[in-house]
């Protein structure tokens, strides 16, 4: 039986991955808007947002502003896993970087 907190992240609206429609670019242009340095920024900002959220729903729960304990420990966790995917995926990268690095010309 799936994981019910899996189950939950993978139907998120932040973790859906839209399916592939038969419309693709022909060719995509390095000074174009859309790129992988853009998408990688945009991954590393929502990062970064999910952060400094769980931080101030955090200080928010210290403070007595609030009181909803579950809601403040999933997103705290949201940010947790957020902050996991992202370290497993710079050392995949720097794994591959260094696979390449490491090739015979």
């Amino acid at each position: 039986m799936p994981d019910p907190l899996i189950q939950a992240i993978a139907h998120s609206a932040e973790f859906r991955i839209e399916p592939l429609t038969g419309d693709r670019p022909a060719a995509v242009d390095p000074g174009s808007a859309s790129g992988f340095g853009n998408a990688l920024t945009g991954a590393i900002e929502g990062l970064a947002k999910s952060q400094a959220s769980a931080d101030a729903s955090s200080q928010a729960l210290a403070l007595g502003k609030t009181t909803d304990i579950a809601g403040v420990a999933m997103e705290v966790e949201r940010a947790n896993l957020a902050m996991q995917l992202a370290v497993q995926v710079r050392n995949k990268t720097v794994d591959a970087y260094h696979e390449i690095f490491r090739m015979q010309i």
